[in-house]
């Protein structure tokens, strides 16, 4: 059966389908689509922003399907996308096995110049490549937080490092802060997250954003469920952890408040980082020393991470952390 070829009323009948209330499932149902498909388009107008139930006309959702969707709107323009990604399709194929479609494409955007918007990619991906398994990616939703109010942090493992000069093989981890405004992000990788690191951690957290937040939230309570073994394992309750945590918040102005234990919407806003972390920073790299590990992950969080568009704010987080966030955060402390 031969694909079909969208146009933008098209993809507005399954937006005026989609606002009026209806699922993926009974939208894909009613239009005769496949569930992808409905979901490729779906998913979008929610990064977006847009929630089912509020009134948009036809037209609205056109000129939304044409920012979005170009290629829709211009048939010659999708030939020659998918002409420029078609370049790269064994290495795109190669590199679906281990990675999410978005790590991919910012990949091959940064270190071969690819033109080609995300949202081309995952159309090129549907139909070009059917076989590959897209990960899917679930967004937690909670209320926005005012600009300089939240920092979110957690901790993950990236994998394992063979140090070039002694051979020795390393378990390397991640520290992970980011600024619930403007999802601005550091990240500094450590071979062991004691209360001495973990404290360290977050004072270059501060000094890399130039201020602190009124808040931080994390580790959950009862401990750190997602550390692996031969990791120190501070944990909330136990006091000399507390108490180093708590001394160094109060030096510099914040709450230290943690999570609670299996939920996730306490810190939505971290819990993606660090599988995002590990494909794009991590996943594929060589580094050649810890301190050179460091730059890169510094280098990453300012000209990558910082630079993407964002899917729920549309905004670029280091932009936007420093036109909206950086002057509402507490000033660090004088040395």
């Amino acid at each position: 059966m031969a694909r079909r070829e969208f146009e933008v009323r098209d993809i507005v009948e399954i937006y005026m389908h989609w606002q009026a209330g209806e699922g993926i499932r009974r939208i894909a149902r009613n239009l005769g689509l496949d569930r992808n498909t409905v979901k490729g388009y779906v998913c979008p107008a929610v990064e977006a922003g847009f929630q089912p139930g509020e009134a948009r006309t036809e037209a609205e959702w056109a000129e939304f399907i044409r920012r979005t969707f170009p290629e829709v709107a211009d048939p010659m323009r999708r030939h020659k996308v998918f002409e420029e990604i078609g370049r790269h399709h064994d290495a795109i194929k190669e590199d679906l096995e281990e990675n999410r479609a978005s790590t991919v494409w910012q990949r091959l955007r940064d270190e071969a110049g690819l033109q080609a918007s995300l949202t081309s990619f995952r159309r090129y991906i549907r139909a070009m490549m059917p076989e590959a398994a897209l990960t899917r990616e679930i967004t937690v939703w909670r209320p926005e937080v005012p600009p300089g109010e939240e920092g979110q942090e957690d901790f993950g493992y990236l994998g394992k490092w063979t140090d070039p000069v002694t051979g020795m093989v390393h378990r390397v981890w991640a520290f992970v802060m980011v600024l619930a405004f403007s999802r601005h992000m550091f990240v500094k990788p450590v071979f062991r997250m004691d209360a001495k690191t973990w404290v360290e951690c977050h004072i270059l957290a501060f000094e890399f954003f130039g201020g602190v937040p009124r808040r931080i939230r994390g580790p959950t309570e009862g401990g750190w469920d997602n550390l692996k073994d031969g990791v120190v394992k501070p944990s909330v309750y136990d006091p000399a952890f507390n108490r180093d945590y708590a001394r160094m918040a109060s030096y510099y102005g914040t709450l230290a408040d943690p999570c609670r234990q299996g939920h996730p919407k306490d810190k939505p806003r971290v819990e993606r980082q660090v599988p995002y972390v590990r494909e794009s920073l991590w996943r594929g790299r060589e580094f050649s020393s810890p301190s050179h590990m460091d730059s890169e992950a510094v280098r990453w969080c300012l000209s990558v991470a910082g630079l993407r568009i964002h899917g729920t704010t549309r905004q670029r987080p280091s932009e936007h952390f420093e036109n909206e966030e950086k002057s509402s955060l507490n000033a660090l402390p004088e040395q």
